[in-house]
């Protein structure tokens, strides 16, 4: 998945705290544990789209990539019909939803309040 985000988004590249609140804040929206969230990447200056960002907006804003990964031991049937409740969840989320969980899950790490 991709989520855009504004604010202070170069704090966020490469901060292992910043990786554990986005995971809990993904996982928690989806409806998943946390352990099905991988390869979450914070990057600044750029958008879903593929767009890249000039000057001021490159600070600004960014965004989180990461893979929601189902286990086999869910089976394939499982494993689809956990997909398909990931993609609904995604698909009905707000932006407003995403972000209220991510500054949630924020708020837990000291090292990133502020």
């Amino acid at each position: 998945g991709c989520t855009d985000l504004g604010g202070a988004v170069e704090s966020l590249v490469d901060s292992a705290d910043a990786t554990k609140a986005f995971t809990t804040a993904i996982a928690g929206v989806v409806s998943v544990p946390e352990s099905y969230v991988q390869n979450v990447v914070f990057t600044a200056g750029s958008t879903c789209g593929g767009r890249r960002l000039e000057g001021r907006r490159l600070q600004t804003t960014g965004t989180v990539t990461y893979d929601l990964v189902f286990p086999a031991s869910l089976g394939a049937a499982g494993s689809k019909q956990a997909a398909e409740s990931a993609i609904t969840a995604l698909t009905s989320a707000t932006v407003e939803s995403v972000s209220s969980a991510f500054t949630e899950a924020i708020a837990t790490y000291d090292s990133l309040s502020g």
